[in-house]
């Protein structure tokens, strides 16, 4: 029987405090009644809409209780941006406006998957895609409240105002500075549009706007990379913004362009790598540049920078008279892992200078 004593002590005080607790919380302080908020129903159904980011929806909530009501805030589905004002005090009978942001692009974002089309096959779309219904959901925090309280739905119908086909394009390798024959899009607008914006974010494209066909209005959007950009990945998104007739303005779909911008000249093989080797020996390889244009390279200076690990003879000798081929011998003198970077300084025939970086990496050299 002694064994059970420690046990009901511990239970008995997790008992006692629990019954503190409460009667310190709710019954210390009068509890605040059920709040009696309304909004008329035609206000919850926005009805048809165009598909935009950020869609402004303004209404008026009303006090219908007898005792002031504070909102100190609000919960909301994802699709609600936001809700202002964010804190509200509406007296009995007292009405006051709220402005919703929404985004309705998200609102329908797992029913409305949008088929994959070429540009050519865009070109022609004649009808806009099935309307979609959509549902938004908000509700206020009352302060000192702290029963059940039901919120609100906004209804309406979803429709498309404009596609991309296709809203991704691969723009492969590009030479730097070379003009390129780059894939185009379409961009088919359903909504009767009175100005359209193409905004390129980084700004590495330029994208011409050209107008197809009408009724549902087309373009064509032509690409064309920056002549300055630098060398490395290309990710870039062109975002449609619009004004419609009556004054709208909408958010639209958005084209993903992804490439890589690479120098003229290029190295094979573009690195060099080993395995572990003894101290002692010697490692050659070959390196061949060569114009991705077509156009004879001339090799104006090589040097070795090392990066990493203990000393190595690097001798680079070139072999080939007609075509930069060079012999690269390395003499391994120490142990560890080496890292040296090979540059060639290159000049095209079109008098383009480049610098061309090939990795030396031999790992794990054993003594």
């Amino acid at each position: 029987m002694h064994r059970w004593k420690p046990t009901l002590f511990l239970v008995g005080t997790v008992l006692a405090g629990w019954a503190l607790y409460w009667v310190v919380t709710f019954s210390g302080s009068p509890q605040v009644p059920p709040p009696e908020l309304y909004i008329e129903p035609a206000a919850l159904d926005i009805g048809s809409v165009w598909d935009t980011d950020r869609y402004v929806h303004s209404l008026s909530i009303t006090n219908r209780s007898s005792q002031p009501v504070t909102i100190t805030g609000w919960y909301r589905s994802c699709e609600c941006r936001s809700i202002e004002p964010e804190r509200l005090v509406l007296g009995p009978g007292e009405a006051a406006p709220v402005r919703l942001t929404i985004n309705l692009r998200a609102t329908c974002s797992q029913e409305r998957r949008e088929p994959r089309y070429a540009a050519t096959e865009a070109e022609s779309m004649e009808f806009e895609p099935k309307p979609l219904a959509f549902r938004v959901w908000f509700q206020p925090k009352v302060a000192g409240y702290r029963g059940p309280l039901t919120g609100w739905q906004i209804t309406g119908t979803l429709r498309t105002w404009a596609m991309i086909y296709p809203s991704e394009i691969s723009l492969g390798e590009l030479v730097r500075g070379v003009p390129a024959d780059l894939p185009q899009a379409t961009l088919v607008c359903f909504a009767p549009i009175r100005t359209l914006d193409v905004l390129v974010e980084p700004r590495n494209l330029l994208v011409d706007v050209e107008s197809v066909s009408r009724m549902p209005e087309r373009y064509r959007l032509k690409l064309f990379p920056h002549p300055d950009l630098p060398e490395g990945p290309l990710d870039v998104r062109v975002r449609i913004r619009a004004r419609t007739a009556d004054g709208q303005e909408l958010s639209g779909p958005v084209l993903s362009v992804f490439g890589r911008i690479v120098p003229t000249v290029r190295a094979h093989p573009s690195a060099l790598f080993g395995s572990p080797t003894q101290i002692g020996t010697w490692i050659r390889e070959q390196i061949a540049l060569e114009s991705r244009l077509g156009e004879p390279v001339e090799v104006v200076a090589v040097d070795v920078l090392a990066e990493e690990g203990p000393d190595a003879e690097v001798q680079v000798e070139r072999i080939g008279d007609a075509e930069p081929v060079y012999r690269v011998a390395v003499l391994i003198g120490q142990p560890g892992s080496i890292r040296r970077q090979l540059i060639f300084r290159v000049r095209t025939h079109s008098g383009k200078e480049e610098t061309i970086r090939v990795p030396l990496v031999y790992y794990g050299v054993k003594p």
